[in-house]
């Protein structure tokens, strides 16, 4: 099993989450968070979030609001 360090070396957890089609011909994905994530994050439904791959791990992040 590998391990669950970040490039800094620095262990994190892991999650699952449940990806589905959201089936209104867009191709998009809805994707089902644990409750437990989002508590830990800091997350709300509605939040918008960023998704980069950094090495082997995906990394999510909350899109700041854009001032306009």
């Amino acid at each position: 099993m590998p391990d669950n360090k970040d490039e800094s070396g620095k262990i994190g957890q892991r999650w699952v989450a449940v990806c589905r089609d959201a089936l209104d011909g867009s191709g998009d994905l809805l994707v089902e968070l644990p409750a437990d994530l989002m508590l830990e994050a800091g997350w709300a439904v509605g939040d918008e979030l960023n998704i980069e791959i950094v090495g082997q791990s995906i990394v999510w992040s909350r899109q700041k609001p854009s001032l306009l």
